[in-house]
């Protein structure tokens, strides 16, 4: 554990993280559109990202970037499917969640040039990805 957590406050703060995460492994199954969970497929990897999890049927391992304050889970991984010398390799990239956001989809990432970038569209209710998001898994 990386912080110590006072609750209600961090009830709702990992909550929102793994409710993100969640709604991420729900889009990263559906290969025919990856804007909205309306056909889900038969449980393939996508084509260009996928979710890896690396625990043991655990507690996920909610922990806090002690020099941003964002809570990430540490034992679940995002991958990226990169061209890499004309070599296609899956690439880790981070996704967190800022403390005490009152969005209903805080999850961010950080794009090629470092900024914070939302996962999920803000304008959008339900939780699709964002423009953002799409591009920079491939699917612009």
């Amino acid at each position: 554990m990386t912080y110590y957590r006072v609750i209600p406050r961090d009830l709702f703060n990992e909550a929102k993280l793994l409710k993100c995460l969640g709604r991420l492994v729900i889009l990263a199954s559906n290969q025919a559109n990856p804007l909205e969970d309306s056909a889900l497929s038969s449980g393939e990897p996508p084509s260009d990202f996928m979710l890896v999890e690396h625990h043991d049927g655990e507690a996920f391992q909610i922990e806090q970037n002690q020099g941003t304050g964002n809570l990430y889970c540490a034992n679940v991984e995002i991958l990226r499917l990169c061209s890499e010398r004309g070599l296609e390799v899956w690439k880790p990239f981070d996704v967190f969640n800022p403390i005490n956001s009152r969005a209903d989809w805080p999850l961010l990432f950080l794009d090629s040039d470092g900024e914070h970038c939302h996962v999920f569209d803000q304008d959008d209710p339900n939780g699709n990805l964002s423009k953002e998001f799409l591009a920079h898994i491939g699917h612009a």
